[in-house]
């Protein structure tokens, strides 16, 4: 007793045994964590006790993270669950598959460790085959999506997930990519899941016009002039005037360009996108609204120097300056 209470249990155990008090040598010996003496014991004389004694082993060398010893000792103890984890714990992955293989009804989550480690390894296929025994199709699902693998994505989808459910799951899923940033992995399944119009806010979202424009040609094309208008009218709040009037010609709204630019001034690039795309008569009416802003001897020179002679010609005759309206007709534009 005086042993036990100084924590000496191994040595109080080996008295009790020779004192013949086995239950109570069991207990010193396993108070001193002295488990190979405490089974011996209980072999031989309780052997009712044995396999709680190796769980405990087990148990004990599991928290000390010994977890290659640990199996043995679960197993013995028929602990087959804490066998897959220590197995899994000390990486011993044959071993791990060895057990499920042998009691194929454990926790799923041992099948899904498995899978990961296929999957870290890139055996992808051996990943599956976990994944899906898991009861988890989502799992070998992600894996080709992170994988960019779309066409087993496609299969596992048709496959495993049910035909009402697959659809909203390929969104579901998407909507959780959109939210990381991952867009490209979020398009696919947009599409894949028959929701483009998701895809394409998504872009517009994030102002990824480019890929926007890309889906609706796709997609939508009835849409199309529209969703470049859309986008300049964007651009032009941002005052990213270049890349709104590409989208404005695109859109064929090419006036909306030139009132774009009239508004802040940049009467060249008024001019330039009229001639461009107006006729010979709008580009001169522009001009002349526009030198009606300078003064009246910078006006002409302006107009000349642009290769507006027309506007010019017009200008003087507004000016009652017929001589030199009809002087520069002559050399310039003789149908006037």
């Amino acid at each position: 007793t005086n042993l036990n209470q100084v924590g000496i249990y191994e040595k109080a155990g080996e008295l009790l045994e020779a004192m013949g008090h086995s239950q109570r040598s069991l207990d010193a010996y396993r108070q001193a964590k002295c488990f190979s003496k405490a089974v011996e014991i209980a072999k031989k004389y309780i052997p009712t006790r044995v396999e709680k004694l190796e769980e405990e082993w087990g148990e004990y060398l599991f928290d000390q993270k010994n977890y290659e010893n640990a199996i043995i000792h679960f197993i013995e103890a028929n602990s087959k669950e804490r066998a897959i984890e220590a197995s899994i714990q000390a990486r011993k992955w044959e071993k791990a598959i060895e057990l499920v293989t042998k009691f194929p009804d454990v926790n799923p989550g041992f099948y899904i460790d498995i899978g990961r480690h296929f999957e870290f390894q890139r055996k992808l296929d051996q990943a599956e085959k976990y994944y899906l025994k898991s009861g988890d199709p989502l799992q070998a699902f992600n894996m080709y999506v992170n994988s960019g693998k779309w066409d087993k994505v496609e299969e596992i989808a048709k496959k495993y997930l049910k035909d009402e459910a697959s659809s909203k799951t390929l969104v579901v899923e998407a909507e959780k990519f959109e939210k990381e940033g991952r867009v490209k992995e979020a398009e696919k399944l947009y599409i894949m899941g028959g929701e483009p119009d998701k895809a394409i806010t998504m872009y517009k979202n994030i102002k990824q016009y480019d890929n926007m424009i890309r889906l609706v040609s796709q997609y939508r094309k009835e849409y199309l002039k529209k969703t470049h208008k859309m986008i300049a009218t964007y651009l032009e709040a941002d005052k990213n005037l270049k890349l709104a009037e590409y989208h404005y010609i695109q859109a064929g709204e090419w006036k909306a360009c030139v009132a774009m630019y009239r508004n802040v001034n940049m009467w060249e690039d008024c001019l330039r996108v009229a001639k461009a795309n107006g006729s010979k008569a709008e580009v001169n009416e522009l001009a002349k609204g526009w030198v009606n802003s300078l003064p009246k001897e910078k006006q002409i020179d302006k107009l000349i120097s642009m290769g507006l002679t027309e506007a010019a010609i017009d200008i003087y005759v507004q000016n009652k300056d017929y001589v030199t309206a009809f002087n520069l007709a002559e050399h310039t534009e003789k149908y006037k």
